[in-house]
């Protein structure tokens, strides 16, 4: 909660000299501007409005280096970085707070130095128009005006005159977080030698989760010349309870090229914190945070903080002395920054992915991240809530590991710690961790241009992958199909990857491969989405038994059947003879055709017949798939009577394919035969015997002969 706004008193402490120098006037009080426990953390940020002139190149080379020069030696000259037509001074610094964050507190500051003093740069400086009480204040952008009273103390001896000035500025930040730049105008001061001006931006930012501090910013006004300033930092209820506290510095006109001042914090000199590190020359005119310009050494303004290590636990105080040596600065804010108790976990997985069905193992990693032991630490897990691990005792600083395991799960896993500290406070803290459980699959389809295919037929096979699951998938790969190969890199899910493979019709499977984002394999198989049939025919001629006399006429039977698996359309026989040629009508599977034809047999004849059909595919166009042919040749002369057929011992029976069942009753169309054809050849060749030599595909003789005399 914020606290009561309060005052300190300051007492200027002596340090004798020969001749003495008369004592300073009492300094005035010190506010307290903000007081708040907040989960967050004080930032100071600030910069000058002088410069050095163009033409001071070791005082240029000092602004880089840190260094060298200072600005008693050099007419310094205004800095105006803004494109304000309201000021002539200006300068920018960078707010940096983490993304998210909220400013609950800024307090700017601003200084200059007056024309009324009686050094060098009141007897040689020239001031602008405008008051002191005003600067245009810039916040991410947005700048407006505002005014403050003006506070001036006696000036050292021989030394210029400084006044300084505080705003509370807060509502400027109400609709910004995170880093925020910042550009101030106006600041009213001199130029010439020895001339400073500057600001500082005290702010107090907050973000849940983050570590928890008490911020403590005053602001005054405290002329350290010819003697120590002392300030006793006693908040109400303060009580360090270890980690590192922090103290805010903001002074104007410190010199780095003059030694001999120092900022002691509870008996110990501290380290300056902007590069040089020295104890004996703490205020250097070193700011964070200055962009524009961005100077190590600026001649003008500390803006800073440093770490009070060494302060004991269980400290209610924080004593501060600035001693100034030869060197005179105006001190006019001291800000403080205590870390609380405070407990942190971190938290992670093994395995972030993993397969359905694996275990995985959640880490916890609890700290103690303030100054005072913990008592009674444990932690519980999200992976397996009825899984608590007891830690014991921490000590400031101490760390623990612990960890659970359990089946791996998809969602944020949130482990918990609590503690206890020595005043009975409980303490807590959370992290999360998030995993996933991947279902990688494959999904593989076909498409070709056709249902039914016949054997042997070059086919167009379109071959989609598919990634199905819910992981990326990486080289994508398929067999099968004469397209072994890479067909894709990777798979995001729900993408595909398409190949068309040109390969005779088959039945055998096809396979996809890849592999998952932990590495393991994906597969999926799959057939063909086609039937394959088989086109075929058989022509068979049959002769009648017995002899044949020269100018007998014999009886020819043709039979024409469909042997494969498919109906067979534009079936015609062709062939010498002629007559004995005719089209035929369509055969299903298995379905035969029967007619007879004449041959007047004068001499030896040649019966060479071709019958041709068309396979009858679903889908296809007559004439978009090759006809089949078929022949049988029959050689018939008179002579000796022929062998008996019917007599022969029969030979064995070619097996069908198992593939083309005959049908149980074969059907059989029976054609009208033909009239006598004539033999080209005289009685007077006889041969012996009636040779009869056929050449068929699949079936039997059947025959039914007739001699006309």
């Amino acid at each position: 909660m914020r606290r009561p706004i309060g005052v300190l008193a300051v007492a200027a402490l002596l340090t004798l000299v020969a001749p003495p120098i008369p004592a300073a006037p009492e300094a005035p009080e010190w506010t307290v501007a903000f007081d708040d426990d907040v989960p967050g953390d004080l930032v100071l940020v600030g910069n000058t409005v002088t410069a050095c002139p163009a033409a001071a190149t070791a005082c240029r080379a000092a602004e880089d280096t840190g260094s060298g020069a200072l600005n008693n030696d050099h007419p310094m000259v205004w800095v105006d970085t803004d494109d304000d037509p309201r000021t002539v001074t200006s300068s920018s610094a960078a707010l940096d707070i983490p993304a998210g964050a909220r400013i609950v507190h800024a307090t700017l500051s601003w200084a200059g130095t007056l024309p009324d003093g009686s050094g060098p740069c009141a007897r040689t400086g020239t001031w602008p128009p405008g008051s002191p009480a005003s600067v245009v204040l810039s916040v991410a952008g947005a700048a407006a005006p505002l005014s403050a009273p003006v506070t001036a103390g006696a000036a050292p001896p021989r030394s210029d005159r400084w006044y300084s000035a505080h705003a509370d500025v807060t509502d400027r930040f109400a609709a910004t977080t995170g880093p925020v730049a910042l550009t101030v105008g106006g600041v009213w001061t001199g130029r010439g030698h020895d001339c400073a001006g500057g600001w500082s931006m005290s702010a107090v930012w907050s973000h849940d989760g983050a570590p928890r501090h008490r911020v403590v910013v005053h602001t005054g006004h405290a002329s350290v010349g010819s003697g120590p300033a002392h300030v006793l930092l006693h908040p109400p209820g303060l009580r360090i309870a270890g980690g590192t506290p922090r103290l805010g510095v903001v002074a104007l006109e410190g010199d780095q090229g003059i030694g001999g001042d120092a900022l002691v914090v509870n008996g110990s000199p501290r380290p300056e914190p902007t590069g040089t590190g020295s104890q004996d020359n703490f205020f250097v005119a070193g700011a964070t945070g200055a962009r524009a310009p961005a100077h190590r050494n600026n001649m003008s303004v500390d803006a800073k903080t440093v770490e009070l290590t060494g302060v004991r636990p269980g400290v209610t105080s924080v004593d501060v002395v600035a001693t100034a040596g030869p060197d005179h600065y105006l001190l006019h804010v001291l800000a403080l920054s205590v870390p609380l108790p405070g407990i942190a976990l971190v938290t992670d997985v093994d395995r972030p992915v993993a397969h359905a069905g694996e275990a995985i193992t959640q880490r916890a990693v609890v700290t103690n991240t303030g100054g005072v032991p913990l008592h009674g630490t444990s932690v519980t897990f999200g992976l397996d809530p009825a899984c608590a691990k007891d830690v014991g005792p921490l000590g400031p600083g101490e760390h623990a590991e612990v960890a659970c395991t359990g089946p791996a799960v998809t969602g944020a896993l949130t482990a918990s710690a609590a503690a206890t500290d020595p005043a009975g406070g409980a303490l807590t803290a959370t992290a999360t961790t998030t995993t996933r459980v991947i279902r990688p699959a494959l999904a593989l389809r076909i498409g070709t241009p056709h249902d039914v295919v016949l054997a042997g037929e070059v086919v167009t096979h379109r071959v989609v992958v598919t990634n199905s699951g819910d992981a990326a998938l990486s080289s994508v790969r398929l067999a099968g199909l004469g397209c072994a190969g890479e067909v894709a890199a990777t798979l995001i899910p729900g993408s595909s990857a398409t190949t068309d493979c040109l390969t005779p019709a088959t039945t055998a499977p096809v396979t996809a491969t890849a592999l998952d984002e932990l590495g393991a394999p994906v597969t999926a198989t799959t057939g063909v989405p086609y039937r394959i049939v088989r086109a075929d025919l058989d022509i068979d001629v049959t002769v009648p038994p017995g002899p044949i006399a020269p100018g007998d006429v014999v009886t020819l039977t043709v039979r024409v059947r469909n042997t494969g698996d498919v109906t067979l359309t534009d079936l015609v026989v062709t062939g010498e003879p002629a007559e004995c040629g005719r089209p035929l009508p369509d055969l299903a599977p298995g379905a035969a055709t029967v007619y007879t034809c004449r041959l007047v047999v004068d001499g030896p004849v040649t019966v060479a017949l071709v019958v041709s059909g068309t396979p009858a595919l679903p889908g296809r166009p007559t004439g978009a798939v090759a006809a089949v042919h078929r022949t049988t040749t029959v050689a018939v002369a008179p002579g000796n009577p022929l062998p008996d057929i019917a007599s022969r011992a029969p030979e064995p029976a070619t097996p069908a394919p198992a593939r083309v069942p005959a049908p149980a009753s074969v059907p059989e169309h029976e054609l009208a035969d033909g009239g006598p054809l004539r033999s080209p050849l005289t009685p007077a060749v006889i041969a012996v015997l009636g040779v009869l030599v056929m050449t068929v595909s699949l079936g039997g003789l059947s025959s039914a002969a007739r001699r006309v005399r």
